[in-house]
């Protein structure tokens, strides 16, 4: 276990595990060198993890914390950033179904971001590309209530560059 003063970390952030015991911390907040972080539950595989957006389910009006990537544009459910460090239970890039991990939901992170240029300050939210919305686009509807996690701190290329953003209200 990974340690920050007198709060013990259930797993070092960019870590992964299978054990069911993680399941007495799911859901609950975690800070770490200046970030807060979630843990969170892996409903399905995620291949290449790292810097992607996953989002949450909710059951009986409270939300379950399994997270998976998404193919719906605006998502008010977004989880977090998975962390640029993140490996498997298995090692791997990816995560498995199952798979326990820490997801940062304040702070400054770095997202893919899944569009052309972006310009900094652009409100982000989640994406409608099929097959793409582990990433994010800087493009969404105004009207749409909840649906902006994180906002740019600097230009992005797009084409799923990884670019610094601070998280805004998943918490």
């Amino acid at each position: 276990m990974a340690s920050l003063g007198s709060l013990v970390l259930p797993i070092a952030v960019g870590s992964a595990s299978a054990a069911t015991g993680m399941s007495t911390f799911l859901g609950k907040l975690f800070e770490s060198n200046g970030n807060v972080y979630r843990l969170v539950k892996a409903s399905s595989a995620v291949s290449a993890a790292a810097n992607k957006v996953l989002v949450t389910t909710i059951s009986s009006h409270a939300p379950t914390w399994t997270v998976a990537t998404t193919t719906s544009a605006n998502s008010a459910l977004v989880a977090g950033v998975v962390p640029s460090t993140q490996v498997g239970s298995d090692g791997s890039t990816g995560l498995l179904q199952n798979d326990y991990f820490l997801i940062q939901v304040a702070g400054v992170a770095t997202p893919l971001v899944h569009t052309t240029a972006t310009a900094a300050s652009t409100g982000l939210s989640t994406c409608s590309t099929a097959g793409s919305c582990d990433a994010i686009s800087g493009t969404f509807a105004a009207t749409t209530p909840g649906a902006t996690f994180a906002y740019l701190l600097e230009a992005s290329s797009g084409a799923d560059a990884a670019t610094a953003a601070r998280l805004d209200g998943l918490i």
